[in-house]
């Protein structure tokens, strides 16, 4: 990121609205902040938050993209955006969807409270409906994968729970979920020996494979398999 976005002339200008706080973790044992990064929910490098003056994170700006100032503006807004709905005392129907999906946005939520969260929004239609499902869905399977599975009952157990989510129209809307989404999903019938299934998922990626350029490499390694998979 120094040779990146923090070195850029955009980045000081962003610097300006903002009060910059910068922690390395640490494996010196003298250092009596390395827990911070667990202390505010990151699992990553680099986690990037935003923080309110008493230092509770009320934001998170998703690092699994480019990292750009562009980014790290609209995070902020969405930042502020969040915290005036949460100021208000009687949201109406729509603040209340509309702050499910900046906490959703901003990585402020876990799929049991958006699971949770999203009964009590009512019956929605068009965008807002979509839009709520996609961020309940996209929770549910980054709970699967978190941690990752290992073994190859753990790993039939997701792959079954992601078929059944794909043949029901649940599918994730982010590039670093589609991997693993599809993956474990293949792997579930690859021990099944189920064929029928393989073939199902294998032209699904090939679909997505159409706009999602990283999609192509998983789908060329489960087109090899398939065909050891397949009856002689």
């Amino acid at each position: 990121m120094e040779s990146g976005a923090l070195s850029t002339v955009e980045f000081k200008a962003f610097a300006k609205d903002v009060v910059l706080f910068c922690h390395v973790t640490t494996r010196v044992p003298e250092d009596p902040y390395q827990d911070l990064l667990r202390a505010i929910g990151g699992k990553y490098y680099p986690t990037l938050v935003f923080m309110d003056g008493m230092g509770k994170v009320v934001g998170k700006v998703d690092i699994f993209d480019e990292l750009t100032v562009p980014k790290f503006r609209a995070a902020h807004e969405k930042t502020k955006r969040r915290l005036a709905l949460i100021g208000k005392e009687e949201p109406g129907d729509a603040e209340r969807i509309e702050l499910f999906l900046l906490d959703g946005a901003l990585g402020m939520l876990e799929f049991d409270e958006a699971k949770e969260r999203a009964g009590k929004l009512g019956k929605l239609e068009g965008d807002a409906a979509k839009e709520v499902a996609a961020v309940v869905t996209n929770l549910e399977v980054a709970d699967h994968l978190d941690p990752r599975p290992s073994g190859l009952d753990a790993v039939k157990e997701v792959g079954r729970a992601f078929h059944e989510m794909a043949k029901a129209g649940r599918v994730p809307t982010t590039s670093r979920l589609l991997g693993g989404f599809w993956t474990y999903m293949f792997a579930w019938a690859e021990a099944e020996k189920d064929v029928e299934a393989a073939r199902w998922i294998v032209g699904e990626v090939r679909k997505l494979a159409r706009t999602d350029e990283s999609a192509k490499g998983y789908l060329k390694r489960m087109e090899e398999r398939l065909k050891a998979l397949q009856p002689k």
